[in-house]
């Protein structure tokens, strides 16, 4: 089985340099990783049956994109695109955000993006658990499991001919 390996390809940098002031140099990056990630897919063993007998063939599996491996790839915290993408949104919002600043922080997002998007395709058409892809991306499936469609507004009346007419209410319903 094919090992994660992303860890080889983590580029080392200087702790006294800034990361990433140029949105357009973090998106050539990102897009390394991304194109790292399609050329180095996961392989999984499965079982290959034909009329000449049985074997166990090694098949890629996709390898999905994800914050922590690109955040590795680039030499960076895990944490990096989350404070990066606070602070600079911060400054946005103040009205004090620079040009450059505005494109790293314009790329932090397409990055977000681009590796959500291709988690969740991957989760639809199979290639990865749906799952696990649904609670790394905050989805959730919504379904009412504590009333069991019943009604969950109880109202209380002070008098029977209000509670006659409340019934005669509801039965249309």
């Amino acid at each position: 089985m094919n090992g994660d390996g992303v860890w080889r390809e983590a580029a080392p940098r200087d702790r006294g340099t800034r990361i990433f002031a140029d949105g357009d140099e973090l998106w050539r990056r990102a897009c390394e990783y991304f194109a790292w990630c399609d050329g180095a897919p996961w392989r999984r063993c499965e079982l290959a049956v034909s009329r000449v007998g049985a074997s166990i063939e090694e098949v890629p599996v996709g390898r999905p994109y994800t914050q922590e491996g690109l955040a590795l790839f680039l030499g960076v915290s895990g944490s990096y695109f989350r404070q990066a993408e606070a602070e600079l949104a911060a400054k946005d919002e103040q009205h004090r955000i620079t040009e450059s600043e505005r494109r790293v922080l314009g790329a932090i997002r397409r990055i977000r993006t681009a590796i959500r998007c291709q988690q969740i395709e991957g989760a639809a058409v199979g290639i990865f658990n749906h799952s696990l892809v649904a609670r790394l991306n905050g989805l959730t499936d919504r379904q009412d499991i504590t009333s069991a469609g019943g009604r969950l507004v109880n109202i209380t009346v002070r008098d029977e001919a209000t509670a006659e007419r409340l019934r005669e209410l509801e039965e249309p319903l």
